[in-house]
């Protein structure tokens, strides 16, 4: 692998990895405040819509992504891509009900992107460029951790919580 393969990889996935950790790590923060000050449901409910992010991740990546063949896991990571920056933004708009599903989608898309990008990042055939990928990829998990509490704090002094809908379109 050339130089520059290496960074364009490196980049890709140091940009991805930071960019679905930092919104899934909203989600999960996010959407139980939202579900409990903005929709007013019950201890319950917002049990419930936290857990589904993670149940569907848990679905598509136990009995989904282990299942697949090499040929059609590229296809799905596509499409899960695709999906997941589609339906990200409409939390947006999200209803009482709108919650539900976009939290199951959402959750069901990360199921597929989480495990392809750390196989990516590992599947190198040099020893070497694959132990730095894959420091890469913790190094993008752990700064997307520290930043994207931050960036809502800011999102959230100049918003309120119902505003803070808003952070899904930032």
């Amino acid at each position: 692998m050339s130089k520059n393969e290496f960074l364009y990889l490196a980049t890709v996935i140091f940009t991805l990895t930071f960019a679905i950790r930092a919104s899934n790590n909203m989600l999960i923060t996010t959407i139980p405040l939202i579900s409990a000050y903005i929709f007013h449901f019950s201890s319950v409910l917002i049990g419930v819509i936290s857990s589904i992010l993670s149940v569907s991740s848990f679905i598509s990546s136990f009995f989904v992504n282990s299942r697949i063949d090499n040929s059609r896991r590229r296809e799905l990571f596509l499409i899960s891509s695709a999906t997941y920056a589609v339906v990200f933004p409409l939390f947006f708009v999200a209803n009482r009900i709108l919650i539900f599903i976009l939290s199951f989608i959402a959750g069901f898309s990360l199921g597929i992107l989480f495990p392809n990008i750390i196989t990516l990042s590992g599947s190198l055939n040099d020893r070497k460029m694959s132990a730095r990928m894959l420091a890469l990829y913790t190094t993008a998990l752990s700064l997307s951790l520290i930043i994207s509490p931050g960036l809502e704090s800011l999102i959230l002094q100049r918003f309120s919580l119902r505003e803070d809908l808003y952070s899904f379109l930032f």
